[in-house]
């Protein structure tokens, strides 16, 4: 379990981090999603001791690291560069930790073999170098190099931002399941809100130095505890109280000073006994391959965008300048202070 304990991170005048109280459990994946300035590699840096807190205590188990140096932490980390040695081959730089260790070359050599085979890389290839390695199989050396020293948690600071957009989704899969096999608490850093929801066992939101939200990818994307996660995290629409209730023919509870989100996908789009109509004009569609973006301009013209998903057996789609109806469930129409 990692524990954070009134932490906070200055660069001079500057406060980083506020006063952050945030538990990770033992074998979880966990990510920190933000956008950048956020905070989220500040506190990751906090944790592998790369930054110093100005407050605060950070505990692993019932170890506090707070002051402790790097290479006693037991923490691995893979940055968002790799970090790789271009002098060394693949072999000397997975192996790099171990010869710090000063363990002796059979050993370095069976635990460097063991660990290639375990992330897809071919003992053919230890002998190359870095150079010659695809995008994906220099991250999986810079994974195998923070893995092979065994750590008790293992940092990885936005490790497939370099990559394109196909080999991000074969690795993301990859990645969970290395989590997995390893069994290993392993802390994520990302501003990509698809890959913290599709990775995560639980996320933490940050903001300005501000810890907004903790809980799990469907806690995170169905109850938005503030504003800002509302609107960071999904696909949202915000109008005003007045608005909303000029939109819909139902008999809800709302402060007409305040701003309304709403969050509409495809379980939204059908009837049900207790959802709320909202009938409109389809104005615009954006086509996704895997599912369909439509814009609703209602009575009022407001703009309400909603998701359909095709592969949905469900699915219902419609054409532009169709009359069309989406119906939302009361509890998520969400309501924040203008």
């Amino acid at each position: 379990m990692i524990t954070f304990k009134g932490i906070e991170v200055k660069y001079g005048d500057f406060v980083a981090i506020k006063d952050l109280d945030l538990t990770i459990k033992e074998g979880e994946f966990f990510s920190f999603l933000g956008p950048s300035g956020s905070g989220k590699t500040t506190v990751l840096r906090a944790l592998t001791g790369l930054s110093r807190p100005s407050q605060g205590t950070i505990m692993v188990a019932d170890n506090d690291i707070t002051h402790k140096s790097i290479e006693k932490r037991q923490i691995g980390i893979v940055f968002q560069s790799y970090a790789l040695f271009p002098t060394m081959n693949v072999y000397e730089n997975i192996a790099y930790g171990l010869k710090v260790r000063k363990m002796s070359r059979q050993a370095i050599q069976k635990t460097v073999y063991e660990i290639v085979d375990k992330i897809d890389l071919s003992r053919e290839q230890l002998q190359k170098k870095v150079s010659e390695l695809s995008g994906g199989q220099q991250q999986r050396v810079a994974i195998a190099r923070a893995l092979v020293t065994k750590p008790k948690i293992l940092c990885l600071d936005e490790p497939l931002s370099n990559l394109d957009a196909k080999l991000r989704h074969k690795l993301r899969t990859e990645l969970k399941m290395l989590q997995r096999d390893f069994g290993i608490t392993t802390i994520y850093v990302t501003h990509d809100q698809e890959e913290a929801l599709t990775l995560s066992d639980r996320i933490a939101v940050f903001d300005e130095g501000n810890l907004q939200q903790v809980g799990t990818p469907r806690e995170i994307y169905q109850e938005p505890a503030t504003e800002f996660v509302a609107n960071f995290i999904g696909e949202v629409n915000k109008v005003s109280g007045n608005a909303f209730l000029s939109m819909v023919d139902a008999t809800i509870d709302i402060d007409t000073n305040r701003d309304v989100y709403m969050m509409i996908n495809d379980i939204d789009v059908q009837h049900s006994d207790n959802a709320i109509p909202i009938t409109g004009i389809i104005d615009d569609i954006e086509y996704f391959g895997f599912y369909i973006k439509y814009a609703l301009k209602t009575n009022n013209n407001e703009i309400i965008k909603f998701i359909t998903f095709l592969d949905a057996q469900r699915a219902i789609t419609f054409e532009r300048g169709a009359q069309a109806t989406v119906y939302i469930q009361p509890n998520r129409v969400k309501q924040y202070s203008v």
